[in-house]
Order: C-alpha cells, then sequence, then structure tokens
C-alpha cells in the first residue's frame, strides 16, 4: 500500500502471509517524489520479489490500486508510467510463479497502509 506525503514523498507497504495467514514478512520502503501509481506498483513488486526468494512460487496478490491490479491481469492498456514493473511480474510468471491476482478495497490492506506510514 502507499503513503503520500504532504511534500509529495512516497512510501510504499507490503506484508507477505502464508495460507494460514501466519505473517511471513512485511516491511515498507521509501520511494521519494514519484506518482502514486508507481509506487504502488513499486510496492507490489517489492513484495513479491522477497516472497519468491523466500521460496514461495504459488502466491496470491491482493492490492487496492485497482489500476496497478487490472494491468497485471491484462484487463487494461498499461500506464508507461508502470509498464517496466508490469513486465518484471509478467517475466517471474514465466519461469513458474504461479499467481493469484485479486483487488480488495483499501479497508481490507489496513495493515500495509500502517506500514507504509513509517
Amino acid at each position: 500500500d502507499l503513503s503520500r506525503r504532504f511534500n509529495s514523498r512516497a512510501a510504499g507497504g507490503f506484508i507477505i502471509w502464508d495460507w494460514t495467514r501466519r505473517l511471513i514478512k512485511a516491511g515498507a520502503t521509501y520511494y521519494g517524489d514519484t506518482f502514486i501509481l508507481v509506487a504502488q506498483a513499486r510496492a507490489l513488486r517489492d513484495g513479491l520479489r522477497l516472497a519468491i526468494q523466500a521460496g514461495f512460487t504459488n502466491i496470491i496478490i491482493e492490492g487496492d490500486n485497482k489500476i496497478v491490479i487490472q494491468a497485471l491481469k491484462g484487463m487494461i492498456h498499461v500506464p508507461w508510467q508502470i509498464s517496466n514493473i508490469i513486465e518484471n511480474i509478467h517475466t517471474w510468471q514465466t519461469q513458474g510463479i504461479q499467481l493469484i491476482i485479486t483487488h480488495i478495497f483499501r479497508e481490507a490492506n489496513m495493515t500495509a497502509d500502517w506500514l507504509s506510514k513509517f
């Protein structure tokens, strides 16, 4: 998820759970001055990268940015600002990583939102 401060700097947060909802890893990254869309896509990619590095190959992605989720699912034309990020994620899919991608409402993503504020 994303926090954008008054000074227009952005940070993103992610949470990795196992299938029983046991916390595996959580984190947040400061992205500096950037578009909200880019920060949201980067946070998703950063969390996904860590899940893959931890050995997970069947991953459910839940994100609250509808544009990022629809771009990942091929439902819309990928905005140029995030095309490289979406391409990175699709490359992992060609390497045997199975993704289920779902949109969730921001209220269901409160923990990631909270992380992004630190």
